[in-house]
């Protein structure tokens, strides 16, 4: 009987620690989900209730200050929580899966009514590109810098550099996406 539960418990512990090692697969990159997206943040949204990051884009953080060209603080977030709802709209969104990070969390490409919501963040200057993970945003940054556009409007914190001072912490709150190189989704 002691025996027969000490196996029943031993496999269960390895069940549980099998799940929980990262899969030797392609974690199911290049697979999209389609449907009504509910905004859960400046960067991230939910389709039927999958938490997606969008790749290679750092929105401002809630709390984050900015500054306009005046040197006047703005609410940068609630801007770019705005903008992202107006990309998203009431239309269905489709969400490629990209490479996972290194908590496992899901990222994606994501389109709605025709345009890529990634690249639309970045070029409307309410979001910057991560450069380790892809540069295929490079123009939309360079296009809402010059402009300038959204937080190129005056000063900010990057994103990543504001949760390091926020967290206290030495290793940002969100590291990119494990790709070997930046990744050309085009």
């Amino acid at each position: 009987m002691i025996v027969h539960r000490i196996t029943i418990l031993a496999s269960l512990a390895l069940a549980a620690i099998t799940l929980a090692m990262p899969s030797a697969g392609n974690d199911g990159i290049g697979e999209s989900i389609t449907g009504k997206a509910e905004i859960l943040g400046t960067d991230m949204i939910a389709i039927n209730q999958q938490l997606i990051f969008l790749f290679g884009v750092d929105a401002p953080e809630e709390r984050q200050p900015c500054f306009d060209e005046n040197g006047k603080m703005w609410n940068c977030a609630v801007a770019a929580g705005k903008t992202l709802l107006d990309l998203v709209g009431d239309f269905d969104v489709t969400c490629v899966r990209m490479a996972p990070d290194w908590r496992r969390r899901m990222y994606g490409v994501c389109t709605a009514n025709n345009k890529t919501i990634n690249e639309e963040m970045i070029r409307a200057g309410m979001a910057m590109m991560i450069r380790e993970e892809t540069l295929d945003y490079e123009s939309a940054e360079n296009e809402a810098r010059t402009a300038p556009r959204g937080l190129w409007r005056g000063a900010f914190d990057k994103p990543w550099l504001f949760r390091l001072t926020v967290s206290g912490q030495n290793q940002p709150l969100r590291k990119p996406a494990k790709v070997p190189a930046p990744v050309s989704i085009r």
